[in-house]
This record gives C-alpha cells, structure tokens and sequence, in this order.
C-alpha cells in the first residue's frame, strides 16, 4: 500500500509529554532511562500510535478509523528513523513499524470505514 519514514525528535517527545500529561522521566531523561535498562529515551507508544493513524489518515481523508491496535515489541528510541509499512490485509490495514535494523518495533491494525 504505502510506507513512511520518519524521526522522531525530542523536541516532539517533550511536547507530546506537555500536552499528554504523561511527564514519566523514562521518556523525558536519558540517565532514568538507563536505570530502567534503556540505551536511551523511549518514544511515548501512543505518540507512535498517533503518528500511524495520522499518516494514514492523511493519505486516504476519505477514510474513517472504527478500530485501532497495536502490540509493541521493542523500544522505540528518541531521535531514530523508523519506517511504517502500511498494507491492506482483508478488512483490516496491516501497521508495521520497524527499527533502522529491520527490526519490527511494533505491528498492528487499523480497522476502517468509507465516509462516502
């Protein structure tokens, strides 16, 4: 169907967390991050879900979103490139995001409806 790349900044993190209310210094500190067996910060999870639904969104407007999940399997770390895979699976729409390695970060679903 289509893919998206994308980084995601700690600027945008530290904006997420303004808005979200969800302050937890795993997100928002390198060295809690480490004491909690993190490399570095890790991405808000429903940040990342937000970014999925948005692009998606995006590039199909006529589209509207009934059902939504996603299972994390790996951290999503501050300032990396991920790619998003979107592909059509059924009635469902298939969501991939994958580390720079290859790596699958997280795999999901959107579940959609035509608004014509």
């Amino acid at each position: 169907m289509f893919q998206l790349k994308l980084k995601v900044t700690s600027k945008e993190v530290k904006a997420y967390a303004a808005v979200s209310k969800d302050q937890s210094r795993i997100h928002l500190e390198e060295e809690e991050a480490k004491i909690l067996g993190f490399k570095q910060p890790v991405i808000h999870g429903m940040y990342i879900m937000g970014r999925v639904q948005s692009a998606y969104i995006i590039k199909y407007p006529s589209k509207w979103l009934v059902d939504y999940y996603m299972k994390f399997y790996r951290p999503i770390y501050v300032d990396t490139v991920i790619d998003i895979e979107f592909s059509e699976r059924k009635q469902f729409i298939q969501t991939v995001v994958l580390l720079e390695d290859g790596s699958i970060a997280a795999k999901g679903y959107l579940v959609t409806e035509d608004l014509r």
